[in-house]
């Protein structure tokens, strides 16, 4: 273990959280001796306040910053989902239609359109996922008719999508990750 102790200067905000430290003094910071080898020189220094003139690790606040990273990491893979598209099966062969905020712009045009009977089928480019003989291309693009009928079906499978993917992110994932007391259960979250 290193016993050099080394002068630091930290910026103390005005509720007592560490704002950052340097090795030469500034104006606005206050000298702080330390071991070389303290942990506070290799984290976060925002993780640290000042109590009764010692630097303190502060758990709760860590433990906040790390929920809140691992809310935006599982929103954001939430989303991810739901924009990635969806399967939906028209005359035996098992399309994939995209969903990606033009995907929904476009299946909210072409819903209006059909349901006021503006247009009596709409073009629509999708994906072969499963043709059932295979003959079809997998994987390949093509273009298929949507009718009023068959959007009636798409406007299901679309809010059970994206009611599956919100469930899971808000239903199961949050409370679970309110509900964490440590660094390590919160980590341990994944979609």
């Amino acid at each position: 273990m290193d016993n050099n102790i080394i002068t630091i200067h930290l910026w103390v905000r005005e509720n007592g959280r560490i704002g950052g430290w340097s090795s030469t003094p500034q104006e606005t910071t206050i000298p702080y001796d330390m071991p070389a080898d303290d942990l506070f020189l290799r984290t976060d220094p925002y993780n640290y306040k000042m109590e009764d003139g010692k630097l303190v690790f502060d758990y709760e606040f860590y433990l906040q910053n790390e929920k809140e990273a691992k809310d935006r990491e599982i929103n954001d893979a939430c989303n991810a989902e739901i924009t990635a598209g969806f399967n939906h099966t028209i005359n035996g062969v098992e399309y994939h239609f995209a969903f990606d905020m033009d995907a929904q712009f476009n299946f909210q045009a072409a819903e209006r359109l059909l349901s006021k009977g503006l247009k009596k089928s709409i073009m629509w480019t999708v994906q072969i996922v499963s043709s059932g003989t295979g003959a079809l291309g997998l994987g390949n693009y093509t273009r298929i008719p949507i009718t009023l009928s068959i959007m009636d079906d798409l406007l299901v499978v679309i809010a059970d999508h994206k009611e599956e993917k919100i469930a899971k992110y808000r239903d199961v994932l949050y409370p679970i990750l309110q509900a964490a007391t440590t660094v390590e259960e919160v980590r341990a979250i994944t979609w």
